[in-house]
């Protein structure tokens, strides 16, 4: 399930004044402990059951990806993909990641990537009469360097992995159900439990995620190389590694004789140091939440 949390940009709004999204998702492994034929019917089991809560509640949202998936629905029960097809004029149903199979993200190489998203994206042109904006691979441990020059070639506008995700799973997966009795005990509803308990104790894996993703782009020099036709418009990072690979520097400004006393050790040094300023100003504002925030909320069972 999706999660989008919205909210006026006043500080002094209180918490009843956000508005939370909630767009429901199936992530389908068409083999992994089990055989596809038994994932083939799963698949029937769990879309029937996202058209059923569309049917109940006029404001559910429901999104899926994999084109291979879809087919099985296609070949199966005709009847149900028509509903589908329905669904997606609607807007209530998404498709993403127009790839045909969501697929390990580290091993295969370029030609294999163009090919998911000829086969997936022409399929769902076919048949919703729309190609996917969206890439989804949600269940890949790592990403191809290659990966965003694939993606804007195969029409994709955004991506989303799943890390940051799992990491966050499996914190809130750690917090003591006792938690929970207790607040409602003492009558907190939902909202009070979410905003007054929930995210304060969800401090440092939120201060995890965002350092990581910080550092994640900071240092990320691959996307400026590979989009980027003009070097005079890299960012830093591209600017720096270009550097580092070279071993030299323009330093026609400078005088021969200081030169001479710099070695390129010396200058690859200074150009890392540079580039790791930001993190190092960033760093001990989120350092807190690791040593401090971790304990909030810990129950004695």
């Amino acid at each position: 399930m999706g999660i989008m949390a919205t909210h006026d940009k006043n500080p002094k709004d209180k918490p009843h004044n956000a508005t939370i999204h909630f767009v429901g998702n199936a992530h389908i492994d068409p083999v992994w402990l089990w055989r596809w034929p038994e994932e083939y019917q799963e698949t029937r089991v769990t879309f029937r059951s996202a058209l059923d809560r569309m049917k109940e509640f006029p404001g559910f949202i429901f999104t899926a990806s994999q084109a291979a998936i879809y087919r099985w629905i296609e070949e199966s029960d005709p009847g149900m993909f028509e509903e589908i097809r329905q669904r997606v004029k609607e807007g209530r149903w998404a498709i993403v990641n127009g790839w045909w199979m969501e697929p390990d993200c580290n091993i295969p190489g370029g030609e294999s990537f163009a090919r998911q998203s000829l086969y997936g994206q022409r399929y769902f042109q076919q048949k919703f009469g729309k190609t996917c904006l969206s890439g989804y691979c949600v269940d890949s441990f790592g990403h191809n360097g290659m990966l965003p020059q694939l993606l804007l070639q195969g029409g994709f506008k955004c991506y989303v992995p799943i890390w940051n995700v799992i990491l966050l799973m499996n914190f809130f997966r750690n917090i003591p159900k006792e938690l929970d009795e207790a607040a409602t005990i003492d009558g907190a509803n939902p909202w009070d439990m979410l905003f007054l308990i929930y995210l304060p104790i969800s401090l440092p894996a939120l201060a995890t995620v965002t350092f990581f993703s910080l550092v994640g782009h900071w240092n990320s020099w691959f996307v400026g190389l590979i989009l980027m036709n003009n070097p005079a418009n890299y960012p830093l990072q591209t600017y720096i590694q270009q550097l580092v690979i070279a071993g030299r520097m323009d330093l026609s400004t400078v005088s021969k004789s200081l030169i001479s006393q710099i070695s390129d050790s010396t200058l690859n040094s200074a150009k890392l140091f540079i580039s790791i300023i930001l993190i190092m100003l960033i760093f001990p504002f989120l350092q807190k939440y690791f040593v401090y925030g971790i304990t909030l909320g810990s129950i004695k069972e």
